[in-house]
């Protein structure tokens, strides 16, 4: 085999697994990015559906028009409570800017604001995220 054949063979290689690594690395990339979305997006509970209820519980009429004015009632108070949750939080980040501004400059105040409003939008996002125990 002359050397030309030799350069050919080893360029054919050296292409076949940078293609491979090109494709790979778009590949995972993709993937990765899918991964970080899903991930960032808050998890809610599905609501618990009368239907659902009636299905798997084989319940009769008047036990579903029952139960489907508690689950409503459940609803409520569980939107209460995140709505309570989202005012303690504005209020616990209110306190702590509060606390900061003495000990900082007054020109450092705006940037401090948008930090943690910044850190407040990811605390949103992530805090329903947490499981609870029951």
């Amino acid at each position: 085999m002359n050397a030309l054949a030799r350069w050919k063979i080893l360029l054919a290689l050296i292409a076949t697994f940078a293609a491979g690594a090109i494709t790979g690395g778009l590949f995972t990339g993709r993937v990765t990015k899918d991964a970080v979305r899903r991930a960032e997006q808050p998890r809610q509970s599905a609501p618990l559906r009368v239907n659902q209820l009636q299905r798997q519980l084989q319940l009769k009429p008047e036990q579903a028009d029952k139960i489907a004015s508690i689950l409503t009632q459940m609803e409520n108070e569980l939107n209460n409570l995140r709505s309570l949750d989202v005012r303690e939080t504005d209020g616990i980040f209110a306190r702590a800017k509060d606390r900061m501004d003495p000990i900082i400059a007054p020109d450092q105040r705006p940037r401090l604001q948008e930090i943690l409003d910044e850190h407040k939008r990811r605390f949103e996002k992530t805090s329903w995220l947490v499981e609870r125990p029951h």
